[in-house]
């Protein structure tokens, strides 16, 4: 019975290193032909992205801030529409600013800016009623 343990443990590890090796010839065959063929990269890149777009990263703003937060910036950097109840945009700013605070190794700057946009949001809601 242990014998059959100690053989699988063996078979399992062979498995494991045949994977890493090729995984690394791969790796160096990839370093090698970036190398000797440097107009290949772009040529991949532009294929991989025909081939699975963009996979996802359109959905984030591409601009810095501006000077004067507008609630339409506000409430994409909260992710939520500008017609979002305050429970929505709350739950919204607690996740962000968690994920985003000094404390956590976050930015400053980026966790005053959520905090400017909960702020310039609230006065909003606040003003509508």
């Amino acid at each position: 019975m242990q014998t059959g343990k100690f053989s699988q443990a063996v078979s399992n590890s062979l498995h494991l290193i045949g994977m890493g090796v090729v995984v690394g010839v791969g790796v160096a065959a990839c370093g090698i032909a970036a190398f000797r063929f440097p107009n290949a990269s772009k040529r991949i890149g532009q294929l991989c992205k025909s081939a699975f777009g963009d996979l996802g990263t359109r959905r984030f703003y591409s601009g810095g801030f501006q000077e004067r937060m507008t609630p339409r910036e506000a409430s994409q950097i909260l992710g939520t529409s500008l017609s979002a109840p305050w429970s929505r945009m709350r739950e919204a700013h607690r996740r962000v600013i968690l994920a985003n605070h000094p404390d956590r190794n976050g930015s400053p700057y980026l966790a005053a800016k959520i905090n400017e946009a909960k702020h310039v949001l609230l006065d909003r809601k606040n003003r509508s009623r």
